[in-house]
């Protein structure tokens, strides 16, 4: 008797847990991704930096620096008060589109929110040593958000995309001499 009891308050609390979890894809809390390295949901970028950001994309992940992917929203949703920041929700974006190759953890995602007016880099755990957190913030602060600020998203993320690449070939040039080169 008493172990039935057990049972079902265990049965219970995992019921209780994960309920949140199970319904978060219902309730829109991540859009889907479109399969491309662009994912405008918000309408902020045209389309001709809409081509150029997913040239510019389709080059890094060619020569094995990143896979990023670029996604604009309307708002965060607020299910979580976690959300209230741009980077926690961006990095669970970022795992529930698995952003980079398998086994390689080398993804990027650069979220931008119009109606919260937030912004965020997120990285997996390799790119994270060519691009470390507090690079991602220069980047955000000096090449991004002024862009953000006029209204031009597109050149914005280009000119993130571009000071990114500088970093990460700096960077990776530094911890894999052997491989890349020291120049």
């Amino acid at each position: 008797m008493m172990i039935t009891r057990i049972k079902i308050c265990f049965l219970f609390l995992i019921i209780y847990f994960s309920l949140p979890y199970a319904f978060a894809e219902d309730n829109n809390v991540f859009p889907q991704n479109n399969g491309t390295c662009v994912n405008d949901f918000a309408k902020l970028i045209n389309p001709e930096d809409t081509e150029k950001i997913k040239s510019m994309c389709d080059e890094i992940r060619k020569d094995e620096l990143a896979v990023i992917v670029v996604a604009t929203i309307d708002s965060i949703p607020k299910v979580k008060k976690e959300y209230e920041s741009a980077l926690a929700y961006g990095t669970d974006l970022f795992n529930y589109w698995k952003i980079g190759r398998k086994g390689v953890d080398d993804g990027i995602l650069i979220l931008v929110t119009k109606n919260d007016r937030k912004t965020a880099i997120c990285t997996g755990y390799l790119t994270e040593h060519f691009l470390p957190d507090w690079q991602a913030g220069r980047i955000l602060d000096k090449y991004m958000i002024p862009n953000f600020k006029k209204g031009d998203y597109g050149k914005g993320i280009i000119a993130g995309i571009i000071e990114a690449r500088k970093i990460m070939e700096k960077n990776r040039k530094f911890m894999y001499p052997e491989k890349y080169g020291n120049n």
